[in-house]
């Protein structure tokens, strides 16, 4: 399971790197590159990364906790998306 959070986690670090980078420079692909980036981080990354502190945890409390800022940094996340794309909500998401 740690092997997948850290492949997750690294896949998803160079995936939106190399989309700013192509963002920066207005190649194409930018965008598909940088929208499934957020995409896996917010929905594979994320999940798999809580769902590993969670178990790890000698005590099983605070669940809750890991599902709010699941939540949390979801929205976060797509809140950027949306603010870099310069699509509409982008503020209210970032809120």
């Amino acid at each position: 399971m740690k092997k997948s959070v850290y492949i997750a986690g690294i896949s998803c670090a160079i995936l939106i790197l190399f989309g700013c980078i192509f963002k920066i420079m207005h190649w194409p692909g930018a965008s598909m590159m940088i929208i499934s980036s957020v995409t896996l981080f917010c929905f594979w990354f994320l999940p798999s990364g809580l769902m590993n502190s969670y178990e790890s945890m000698p005590v099983k409390k605070m669940k809750t906790l890991h599902v709010v800022s699941f939540i949390v940094f979801s929205i976060c996340m797509m809140g950027v998306l949306f603010k870099v794309m310069h699509w509409p909500g982008a503020s209210v998401l970032l809120l």
